[in-house]
């Protein structure tokens, strides 16, 4: 069993220059207790992990989206599996993080 939580708050900045909006998305997932082997396949696992995460994302004329984000896992570092095959509910991403960028439109 266990209890986690994921939250994100995502300010708007609207009409920064003539035509662009901007969005700062702050999020961050967490293991509040337990462990549970459904979530950690998703980086969680154990009690006190998870991952957080920043961003802009700049939207021009409500045509164009350009987005970059990072993103950065915490808890305590261990490989997914132990050695006899079963989970170690440590954080195995724990030395993934990572930062993406993304352009975006509609026609």
């Amino acid at each position: 069993d266990a209890t986690a939580l994921r939250v994100l708050i995502e300010p708007a900045y609207f009409q920064i220059v003539d035509g662009i909006d901007l969005t700062v998305p702050i999020g961050m997932g967490v293991v509040l207790d337990g462990r549970s082997s459904a979530v950690n396949k998703s980086g969680f696992g154990n009690t006190h992990s998870g991952d957080w995460s920043v961003g802009l994302k700049a939207t021009y004329l409500q045509r164009w989206d350009v987005g970059l984000n990072y993103v950065n896992f915490f808890g305590a570092p261990k490989a997914g599996l132990r050695e006899d095959g079963n989970f170690s509910y440590g954080q195995s991403l724990a030395d993934r993080d990572f930062v993406s960028l993304y352009v975006k439109t509609s026609f």
